[in-house]
């Protein structure tokens, strides 16, 4: 039995998966029914979270290429909540909530975009552009593959929704030469605040566009958790 991490590349050809009985991680290429990589090397990091291109993954805090082989550290003091994305550059990216600075330097913010091609790392939304501390409950989606580098996040934060930030949706353009962030709506979900606990996070998924995006909701903490969409201005159906 293999277990995935639920990652797979853009083209939908190449996945992470984990043993089950013995605890090897390797890449495998659906396509060609092979085996990229593997190994067994502790400490046990999981199945491995490929990236956009496929030929890159994430493997904890490092990077690795499809022999698992590491070619790199991510500047991250420990995973969270987080997408695996592409700038328009085609360099594959690590998006994530990230609540305390990096080992070298990495600043917290509610997105912080890490290059998993040459490891630099930006504060797309955090206290370094303007925003506050991050908020709790905040969850990223940055599967936009036909508008690479827009990324979409979803915060719980203060039910009341008072502040910046909290129980907002976002859209950001995480590519550097055009890096914008949009506050769109509020979800108006209280999260674990609520009757429904974890299942009444957002959890904001955008569309391949990113002109859409699909949330959960309890809207203030009702009985049910029910499906909404967001739609921009730029959709078309």
């Amino acid at each position: 039995m293999a277990d995935s991490h639920g990652w797979i590349s853009w083209d939908a050809k190449v996945l992470g998966l984990q043993c089950e009985d013995n605890g090897t991680s390797f890449i495998y290429r659906i396509d060609s029914g092979t085996v990229l990589g593997s190994t067994s090397k502790t400490p046990d990091f999981g199945a491995p979270s490929i990236g956009a291109s496929g030929t890159l993954a994430r493997w904890d805090i490092n990077v690795v290429d499809t022999s698992m082989q590491t070619v790199r550290t991510l500047d991250i003091p420990v995973v969270e909540h987080s997408s695996l994305g592409r700038l328009a550059n085609g360099h594959d990216t690590y998006n994530a909530v990230q609540f305390d600075a990096g080992p070298r330097g990495s600043s917290e913010g509610t997105l912080v975009v890490h290059d998993m091609i040459d490891g630099t790392s930006r504060v797309i939304v955090g206290p370094k552009t303007g925003y506050p501390y991050p908020p709790s409950s905040t969850h990223v989606s940055a599967c936009i593959y036909k508008n690479p580098g827009w990324v979409f996040v979803s915060i719980v934060g203060d039910t009341l929704g008072k502040g910046i930030l909290d129980q907002e949706l976002l859209l950001a353009n995480t590519n550097p030469s055009g890096t914008v962030v949009c506050r769109i709506g509020h979800h108006r979900s209280w999260g674990k605040e609520g009757p429904n606990d974890y299942w009444a996070e957002p959890h904001v998924t955008g569309s391949p566009t990113g002109t859409r995006a699909v949330f959960g909701s309890d809207w203030g903490g009702g009985a049910s958790v029910d499906t909404y969409v967001v739609e921009l201005p730029s959709y078309r159906p």
